[in-house]
């Protein structure tokens, strides 16, 4: 007796991965799904590759995977090549940029010690890519009289100042950062 044997013949993974899933992101940035979306006929296994400073926390390996964007993230291309037992697939890319985590204000410039009455006192700190607004605070009968808003402001005391602190804060498309010491 001839015991028959059933051949069955696998394709290799077909068409070009779609990857879904935000263009745009922040350094520091966690929990950020990408998908592929149908995922491709035949594949049982997708090889994901990130730009520096990104990982994979869940899902390596699956059509859908959650990321995570270290503090020193950099721009570049998600891509992500399906498999099975017959081989590799075509690979698809999306490519991400990676905007800078709000930043720390540094320093602050200018004179720590004025006289009540005083005009014009200017105050600033160095100009950060990306800034969107310098938040300034300033003490109790002090006014900001231009640039509130920039790196640099014009402070007026009146008879009335007090001593105190003036601060800042920088907002980029990312958030506000940690105000001056």
């Amino acid at each position: 007796a001839n015991d028959a044997m059933i051949l069955t013949i696998n394709s290799l993974p077909s068409g070009v991965p779609t990857i879904t899933g935000p263009q745009v992101v922040c350094a520091g940035e966690t929990g950020v799904i990408y998908s592929v979306i149908p995922p491709v006929l035949n594949a049982s296994n997708y090889n994901w590759v990130l730009p520096s400073g990104a990982s994979i926390v869940s899902g390596a390996n699956t059509s859908t995977i959650t990321v995570d964007f270290g503090i020193g993230s950099t721009s570049g291309n998600i891509s992500v090549t399906p498999s099975n037992d017959c081989g590799n697939g075509s690979t698809g890319t999306l490519a991400v940029t990676v905007n800078p985590a709000a930043p720390d204000a540094g320093s602050i410039t200018g004179p720590d010690e004025i006289c009540i009455n005083s005009t014009g006192v200017q105050y600033s700190v160095a100009a950060v890519t990306g800034a969107t607004d310098y938040q300034w605070t300033v003490p109790a009968g002090a006014t900001i009289t231009s640039g509130n808003g920039t790196n640099s402001i014009l402070v007026d005391y009146t008879g009335t100042a007090v001593s105190g602190n003036i601060t800042v804060s920088i907002t980029n498309s990312c958030g506000t950062g940690l105000p001056s010491s």
